[in-house]
């Protein structure tokens, strides 16, 4: 098993997947964001930037029917909003409400705008 941190410094690019809980991404993809912090460099001369320059798309599965009330828009600020703390692109976010496993996979505008978001994060 690779390390996340150096799985971060080989990649282009960073997909996370979260449920909304609560109005923002789970405890577990939260943690996971601020794990990253580890990856900042400090100040001193020609350090690293590990993170810095990465691709970042995000998928979003909400419950309800309104991606506002739901949360999903809260989320979709956090990521923005951390793409730009650590220097990186931010592709951009799908998102589809789904109450049940695997019921995603019925929605084709949401499979579409995901193929999309693979499509341009390989750009």
């Amino acid at each position: 098993m690779i390390p996340v941190h150096a799985a971060i410094d080989w990649c282009d690019a960073i997909v996370i997947g979260t449920p909304i809980h609560m109005f923002s991404p789970s405890a577990q993809t939260k943690l996971f964001l601020e794990r990253l912090y580890a990856l900042v460099p400090s100040d001193e001369e020609g350090e690293r930037h590990a993170i810095r320059g990465k691709r970042l798309a995000v998928a979003l599965a909400y419950g309800g029917t309104d991606p506002f009330s739901s949360g999903a828009m809260n989320a979709y600020g956090i990521f923005r909003d951390v793409a730009s703390f650590f220097g990186m692109t931010f592709v951009g976010v799908v998102y589809g409400a789904a109450m049940q496993g695997g019921e995603i996979i019925e929605n084709e505008a949401v499979l579409a705008e995901a193929v999309e978001l693979g499509r341009r994060l390989c750009e």
